[in-house]
């Protein structure tokens, strides 16, 4: 029997958690090379320096959440599901292995925003006010659309997946003697 809550589960690691992380990803891979040029031509503007400076910052943390949360995390939840769709005595034990895992991911998430809004406001909330250059502007917009993907993951995750699994395993499963 296939369970409604599951359903939706799935669809948010699916649909939208996919999706952004994939969104992110992309977004990564631009600015890092937008940086590659701009660093060459022009270290002196404050607003660049900022950008350039808290974006390396948060790159690396940034990747290494997405490749835990898409390597293992959201095939993890899967397999959950999937054992909980079969009635798997298995599916209460997998599902708490996943909360030291989640709960690492959350707290590099935080950090994450935490470096996000130091970037916000070392930029003073992006403002591309003083920019003259286009490629300036398109670095510190992509940032700033970056910042935006980053929280609508998070919020996504934080807010509908993980209490949704939590939810699910509350009224739905009964821990095995």
């Amino acid at each position: 029997m296939v369970h409604k809550n599951t359903l939706e589960i799935k669809k948010i690691c699916s649909s939208q958690i996919e999706f952004l992380l994939e969104k992110i990803l992309a977004l990564v891979n631009e600015i890092t090379m937008e940086m590659v040029y701009l660093n060459k031509n022009e270290q002196e503007r404050k607003n660049l320096l900022y950008a350039t400076e808290g974006f390396n910052e948060i790159r690396p943390l940034l990747i290494h959440i997405l490749k835990h949360d898409s390597a293992f995390v959201m095939p993890y939840i899967k397999k959950v599901l999937n054992l909980l769709n079969k009635n798997d005595q298995e599916a209460f034990e997998n599902y708490q292995n996943l909360k030291g895992p989640v709960a690492d991911l959350i707290t590099k998430q935080v950090m994450v925003i935490s470096l996000f809004n130091r970037l916000r406001s070392d930029t003073n909330n992006y403002n591309l006010f003083f920019e003259t250059d286009s490629a300036c502007k398109k670095l510190i917009f992509n940032i700033f659309e970056l910042n935006q993907q980053v929280e609508k993951y998070v919020f996504v995750e934080e807010n509908l997946l993980f209490p949704g699994l939590v939810q699910l395993f509350q009224t739905q499963l009964v821990k095995p003697n």
